[in-house]
């Protein structure tokens, strides 16, 4: 629940966050996942576990939070409810709308 001094993300200047040179780096996908959610994206990470999440938040220090993600390809069933930290070096390739639009 967002109490009255949280900020939304359309309220970030994401250009002046003290990680904007991770920003600047997303895939297009992951950036627009940051400030267009909750939509369906995917994502696989270089071990080949792929990741479908609904919503990211802007990265630190080499890290991105994915919301209500989910392990589709490892036999892994669990309750994401915080969502995922992923480490940005290890992300192959995103994809915006995998199941179509």
């Amino acid at each position: 629940m967002c109490d009255e001094q949280s900020t939304h993300i359309d309220e970030l200047d994401l250009s002046e966050s003290p990680h904007s040179r991770h920003w600047a780096d997303l895939p297009d996908a992951l950036a627009k996942s940051v400030s267009d959610n909750p939509f369906q994206y995917a994502l696989m990470l270089r071990d080949g576990t792929i990741i479908e999440f609904e919503g990211a938040t802007p990265p630190s220090a080499g890290w991105i939070l994915l919301h209500r993600p989910k392990i589709v390809n490892r036999g892994y069933d669990a309750c994401l409810e915080r969502g995922i930290e992923v480490r940005l070096q290890e992300i192959v390739w995103v994809a915006d709308a995998p199941h179509g639009s």
